[in-house]
């Protein structure tokens, strides 16, 4: 399985510092630049990479239960304190949300947004999907942006397709996807072996018809 995660990432472009791995790389390839840019073992490049799909994965459940009209209240407000708390920077980490109908993007915090998204299937839709398609997942450049004697920090960006469907009772009567950029922060210290890894903020980039990404792709989206 993380042998998978690791090839399709590579199927796509992926930056890592100043250097593009090429299509047809393989997964020793994003291994070894990972090592080179933060300095480490093959065993903590791995253990790297299963961080960004470890909290991809979180994130995608956390979001999908909060969303859900199956989840009780109590469960949501549980659920949107740990989001916050274990997966974001902190509470001034920021997500935008944009729509096939409106040219503009709307901004908010992040505990804002899971309390909105919480409440969609009362106010809008009785039922909601929302998840991430990490078929097509890209891992950016990572960049140091501070070092001290105590360890360093990293930034870097990953990008994915999300996925939403609403609508009254059994039928989805608004759907699309969007290109969601997460923007992460990564501290890896030079005394221990603790590693910390947390999404400041997720910005919308682009957001279409599912059916136009689909033709795209050359698949369906349907999970």
């Amino acid at each position: 399985m993380k042998n998978l995660f690791l090839f399709k990432i590579l199927i796509l472009l992926i930056f890592i510092s100043i250097q593009i791995i090429p299509q047809n790389a393989s997964a020793n390839d994003v291994i070894n630049h990972v090592m080179k840019i933060l300095n480490c073992s093959k065993k903590d490049a791995k253990y790297f990479i299963g961080l960004i799909e470890n909290r991809v994965d979180r994130i995608q459940n956390n979001i999908s239960k909060i969303a859900s009209h199956n989840t009780r209240d109590s469960t949501k407000k549980i659920l949107i304190q740990n989001t916050v708390n274990d997966l974001f920077f902190g509470p001034s980490s920021w997500i935008q949300v944009s729509s096939l109908y409106r040219n503009s993007l709307s901004t908010y915090y992040i505990k804002e947004y899971l309390n909105r998204l919480s409440k969609l299937s009362k106010n809008s839709y009785t039922k909601v999907e929302l998840y991430f398609v990490r078929d097509y997942l890209t891992l950016g450049r990572i960049y140091p942006c501070e070092h001290d004697e105590y360890g360093d920090v990293f930034e870097f960006n990953v990008s994915m397709w999300q996925i939403f469907k609403g609508g009254p009772g059994d039928s989805m009567s608004y759907e699309d996807a969007t290109l969601k950029v997460l923007g992460f922060i990564f501290y890896k210290s030079n005394r221990s072996n603790h590693w910390n890894l947390s999404v400041k903020n997720i910005a919308a980039k682009e957001t279409v018809y599912i059916s136009d990404l689909e033709s795209e792709l050359g698949r369906s989206l349907l999970r």
